[in-house]
């Protein structure tokens, strides 16, 4: 028998796998994750050598420059790369900041003191999702939040993608808040003229996959004609170490509509198609906040072209139930009946879930200082959880009065 044989007879682990319930590994928070850790062993192991846990992990990257001759100091992870010698040239430092937004333990209580014999071997788990916790997201180089199952074995382990589609942590009220927007604007530097644009939604909640009607209203008392459309942009906020970076990003973009010269009370009606599962990130995560809003353009010949935003909350639940047609508001569970709020006291969860390797989530990141309000505030009730959310593309939303034009 040479070396190699011998060392893989001394293995008792064959191999390692994890299989989920579900066909699809999507899920949303305040569902539970089942599945099977599936072990082929050449020998009998204690029970006690295997290791599963589900953990959430972030990581955020911020760059910036700052003048070489500045002392920086910082007792934080740093990479620099300098660009010659001259003091006035400029320093790359690149700034990084990664931690756990959970891990979950689990054990077997029903196998306590118990081996695993040789051959195939198949032990259920299952691990609650918790509440308010960021979508899994992925941006550049910049930032990724990922959650995986870990199944460890002495020397050996496996890795599982779990994805998560978040929830905004907001009062649910503010959902349906219609948003309006009304700016103005002068043309020309003699006898100019007034440029008037309203902008409305009919409220500020929509799912992810739907499409948002846009109802517009342009007083065009100039001699020019105007260009109108829609984008719908993602705004991306990371931090690292109170270090802050923003990205901004197009989503959407809407069809064009021309405005005719001296057109008073012209009506436009603009719609934009939100893609499936947006990640939503907001007010659950400390170091990374995504927000959405819809831009109006005005493009202007030979003029400053005038903007109108109006932001947007993105959900990954429907707006309405679709069984009974009642509002969001009255079909959302009961906090009673929902999963606990993470994290778990000693008191909840004994047995399966080992509470005292639970970590806290971290608290959330600040609003941005940005000329949106988005006006966010920590939630009084639980969204629904269902697989339906994937397959249900006829949702339909609710409506609320608001100021007419």
């Amino acid at each position: 028998m040479n070396l190699f044989q011998s060392l893989f007879k001394l293995n008792p682990i064959q191999s390692i796998n994890l299989i989920l319930d579900r066909t699809n590994q999507i899920f949303f928070p305040g569902e539970t994750i089942h599945g099977r850790l599936l072990v082929e062993l050449n020998q009998s192991i204690d029970l006690g050598c295997v290791e599963l846990s589900f953990v959430g992990h972030t990581k955020t990257v911020v760059d910036y420059s700052s003048i070489a001759s500045k002392s920086i100091q910082t007792n934080h992870h740093q990479e620099q790369h300098l660009f010659g010698t001259n003091s006035d040239q400029l320093k790359a430092e690149k700034i990084v900041e990664d931690f756990d937004i959970f891990r979950f333990l689990y054990h077997f209580p029903q196998f306590q003191e118990q081996k695993l014999f040789e051959g195939n071997c198949s032990l259920p788990f299952q691990f609650p999702v918790p509440l308010n916790i960021p979508s899994s997201f992925c941006y550049r180089n910049k930032l990724q939040i990922d959650y995986k199952i870990i199944a460890k074995i002495g020397r050996q382990s496996k890795e599982l993608n779990v994805e998560i589609c978040g929830l905004p942590s907001i009062a649910t009220e503010k959902l349906s808040i219609p948003v309006y927007k009304r700016c103005t604007k002068k043309i020309g530097l003699y006898n100019a003229k007034q440029l008037n644009l309203q902008c409305r939604i009919d409220h500020a909640g929509w799912t992810s996959g739907s499409i948002i009607p846009i109802y517009c209203s342009i007083d065009n008392h100039s001699s020019r004609k105007i260009t109108i459309n829609g984008t719908l942009k993602q705004e991306i906020q990371i931090i690292a170490h109170n270090q802050r970076q923003s990205f901004v990003e197009k989503i959407a973009i809407s069809d064009s509509n021309i405005i005719d010269a001296n057109s008073v009370n012209f009506q436009c009606n603009l719609s934009l198609k939100l893609p499936d599962r947006l990640p939503v990130i907001q007010n659950t995560c400390r170091t990374i906040e995504i927000n959405y809003f819809v831009e109006i353009k005005l493009d202007i010949p030979f003029a400053l072209n005038l903007y109108s935003q109006l932001p947007l909350i993105i959900t990954n639940s429907p707006m309405i139930d679709g069984q009974n047609g009642q509002q969001t508001s009255n079909a959302l569970v009961s906090r009673q009946d929902a999963p606990p709020i993470y994290p778990y006291s000693d008191h909840q969860h004994t047995g399966a879930l080992q509470t005292d390797q639970v970590r806290p989530s971290a608290p959330t990141m600040m609003p941005p200082s940005s000329s949106i309000d988005y006006n966010l505030s920590i939630p009084s009730t639980v969204y629904p959880m269902s697989q339906r959310i994937l397959h249900n593309h006829n949702l339909i939303y609710p409506t609320l009065p608001s100021k007419e034009f």
